[in-house]
Formats: C-alpha cells, sequence, structure tokens
C-alpha cells in the first residue's frame, strides 16, 4: 500500500524544486515557535486528514552547513508524511549568513521548535510521546542533537522536554567531529567539542534511528556514521544504518537522480516507523 502512497508525492510537488528564502510555503499552517535575534522563527505544518485520532509528529531541520538554506527543502516528506498518519513539521532556524549566528544557537533553535510542539500537542492532535526529530547534513546534526546534546549547552531553561522520542538522519553532519584546537572549535561551533560531538554523548539511553546516506558523500564522511552506528548498537541501541551505494551528499533530495533516491529513502523511512510503531502499515489515505 505504502508504493501507492510514493508515486501520490509528485502530484503536489511540480513547482517547487527551487528552495526560496524566504520560504514560500502556502498549503501548510503557519506557526511562531520563537522570537531570537529580532527574528520570528516559524514552522509550518501539514496535518493528516484523519483528526479523530493523536498523531505522531515529524520535525524536519534542512540542510545548509549552519549558513545557508530554506525549510522548503523537505516539505515534500512532509507532505508524504502527512498522507501516511503522522503530522508533517517544517522548521526554520536561525542561520550565520541571514542571522550571524554560531551552530550552537542553530541547535537551540531546534531544541526549541521540538519544545513548542510538545507545549501545543493538544491543540495540534499530536501525541506528545512520539515526537520524530529528522534532517539532512547540519540539519541531521541537529535533529540528532536535539536528543544528545543537553539542554543546557544551549542555554536552555524552558523545562519542557526538548528530546525526541525517534531520529530519522539524512546524511548527517557532525556525528563524529575531527579533533581540533579547542578555543578554535569554541570559537566556530560556540561551544565545547566535548559538549556536542555526537558519538561520545551516546549514554545508556538513546531513541530508535534511521541513517540513510550516501558512500560516495564527500561532503560528510560515511566513516563517521558507521562509528555512530556502531556505538549505538554496541550499547545495544537500536540504530539502522542505510548506505547508498555511489550516491553522493544530498542524495535523497526531490528533484536528484530522477527521484529514485528520494522514494526509496521515503520507503525505507516507512518501514522503520511501521516497525518501531509510528506508523499503521493498513492505514489508507481518505
Amino acid at each position: 500500500m505504502k508504493y501507492i502512497f510514493l508515486l501520490l508525492v509528485p502530484i503536489v510537488c511540480i513547482g517547487q524544486i527551487k528552495r526560496n528564502y524566504p520560504p514560500v510555503i502556502e498549503d501548510a499552517s503557519e506557526y511562531i515557535y520563537k522570537k531570537a535575534s529580532g527574528t520570528d522563527l516559524k514552522l509550518w505544518i501539514y496535518s493528516p486528514i484523519n483528526k479523530e485520532v493523536k498523531t505522531p509528529a515529524i520535525l524536519f531541520f534542512y540542510g545548509g552547513g549552519f549558513r545557508n538554506g530554506s525549510p522548503e527543502q523537505f516539505t515534500f516528506q512532509a507532505r508524504y508524511f502527512a498522507n501516511r498518519g503522522i503530522t508533517g513539521v517544517v522548521v526554520d532556524y536561525r542561520v550565520n549568513s541571514r542571522n550571524n549566528v554560531k551552530p550552537i544557537e542553530c541547535l537551540s533553535d531546534a531544541k526549541a521548535a521540538i519544545q513548542w510542539v510538545r507545549k501545543n500537542a493538544k491543540d495540534l492532535n499530536i501525541d506528545p510521546n512520539k515526537i520524530i526529530a529528522s534532517g539532512g547534513s547540519a540539519g541531521g546534526y541537529l535533529a540528532a542533537a536535539s536528543y544528545f546534546v543537553d539542554k543546557k549547552v544551549v542555554g536552555n531553561s524552558d523545562k519542557t522536554n526538548e528530546k525526541p522520542n525517534a531520529l530519522i538522519l539524512f546524511n548527517p553532519g557532525g556525528m563524529d567531529m575531527p579533533e581540533v584546537n579547542e578555543d578554535d572549535f569554541i570559537m566556530r561551533f560556540g561551544a565545547l567539542r566535548k559538549d556536542v560531538n555526537l558519538i561520545d554523548l551516546i549514554g545508556m539511553n538513546a531513541p530508535p534511528t534511521l541513517i540513510l546516506h550516501g558512500d560516495v558523500d564527500k561532503t560528510v564522511d560515511i566513516t563517521t556514521v558507521r562509528n555512530f552506528t556502531k556505538k549505538m548498537n554496541n550499547l545495544g541501541h537500536k540504530c539502522e544504518l542505510k548506505e547508498y551505494k555511489n550516491e553522493p551528499h544530498g542524495f535523497f533530495n526531490f528533484g536528484r537522480s530522477n527521484n529514485g533516491p528520494f522514494y526509496h529513502t521515503l520507503s525505507v523511512a516507512d518501514d522503520f516507523l511501521i516497525e518501531i510503531g509510528f506508523i499503521d502499515p493498513f492505514l489508507e489515505i481518505k
């Protein structure tokens, strides 16, 4: 049944391959989740048709090296999951080119977005115990770091739980950062390496995680996610790494390689969410 859903995606995506900033997202509900640096930070929500039951929610954080990017990157995936009974959320956050911020401030925004969704779960008809964080490249780091990095590191004093219940990561960066001069790292990232290097932060608790990565990625070395996956599994955590042969960075985006990887990554993510009980395999689109 899910493959029928996949075939429906391009019908609603045509004409939106180019990503704009400010984003142009007219088919979703718009909300302000945070005010920072004189900016209203927004997220856009695609709600499932069935309003009778509380749904999981998946938040997408776009890539761009913490320098640029647009929430439009993941509108295709958000629409798909809304059709699968999961509230799809695309999130804007501050970046260096527009807001002169460091990555740690990007992470502050990502945590705040998850907290906002959880605080408003009742009004949004969302199950607060089934929040999925997702993203690509730098956005993949933000999704994972929203769980593993302590909120105190980003100066977040909100007592609302900001940790997602599952992760779906597309060629995520920062899973195992190279060791560099600590002063230089702090200047560039805005935090100590030991506080934000994800592989070092894996402990006794971790959410079920899916990673999708191209094996010829020259931007994010696949070795870093292999090492992360190995440590997760060694500690007994569910972490699946799906490697895509001869695929480069950003292979999963709509419009790349005749959309073959786009469709396949959605199918793999769908299977993962069925396995952990976040998607009803028998759900039909109404």
